[in-house]
C-alpha cells in the first residue's frame, strides 16, 4: 500500500478509506499484511481524486457512477496451487441512497485438493436470475435460462445483498 500512496500522492489512511467505502477494490494478498496493487489501482485512485478536486463531487456521486456503469463483477483470485480462477460473477442490481445492491449469479466450489496440491473444483450457478438479461437480448445476446440453475433445482427469485452499508 505504500507504494500505491506514493506513486498517487494519496496518504494510505485514504486509499484504506476509498476501500472501505467501496471506491476502490483490495489489492492481490501476496502475504499476511502484503498486498498487491496494480496499474488498475493507480488509475483508479488518480481518477477518484480528480473528479473530487477538479469536478467538485463527492464521493456519494462518484459512487453512483461507478455502479451505474457496471453490470457485472467477475471476481478472479490466484489459489493455493497457483492457478487463478473466476471466483464468483456478481450482478450490480441498483444503487440507493449510499448503498450498492449486488447478486451473486455464480460461485467458484472448491470440491477438493489433489495429492499434488492442485486445487479441483467449479463454478457453479447460485439460482438466481440475474436482471441483465433482458439488457443482453436487446443485444441479440440470448443466454439459455437453464445455465443459471442449480442442476437439478430451480430458479430462484432475486434475493441481492448490500456492498457498502450507509455511515
Amino acid at each position: 500500500m505504500q507504494d500505491l500512496s506514493e506513486r498517487t500522492g494519496v496518504p494510505r489512511q485514504v486509499v484504506h478509506f476509498y476501500i472501505r467505502e467501496g471506491l476502490l477494490p483490495e489489492g492481490h494478498k501476496t502475504g499476511r499484511n502484503m498486498a498487491y496493487y496494480g496499474e488498475q489501482h493507480v488509475t483508479r485512485v488518480r481518477l477518484i481524486r480528480q473528479l473530487q478536486h477538479e469536478r467538485f463531487l463527492p464521493l456519494k456521486a462518484i459512487r453512483a457512477q461507478v455502479a451505474s456503469a457496471l453490470d457485472l463483477i467477475v471476481h478472479l483470485e490466484r489459489l493455493e496451487d497457483g492457478s487463478r480462477r473466476v471466483m464468483q460473477i456478481t450482478e450490480v442490481q441498483r444503487m440507493e441512497s449510499d448503498v450498492v445492491t449486488l447478486q451473486d449469479i455464480f460461485q467458484f466450489h472448491i470440491d477438493q485438493m489433489t495429492a499434488e496440491r492442485q486445487v479441483v473444483g467449479s463454478l457453479r450457478p447460485t439460482g438466481l436470475r440475474p436482471g441483465f438479461l433482458a439488457k443482453f437480448q436487446k443485444h441479440g445476446i440470448d443466454l439459455p435460462i437453464e445455465m443459471f440453475q442449480i442442476p437439478g433445482g430451480h430458479l430462484a427469485a432475486a434475493a441481492g445483498h448490500v456492498a457498502k452499508a450507509s455511515r
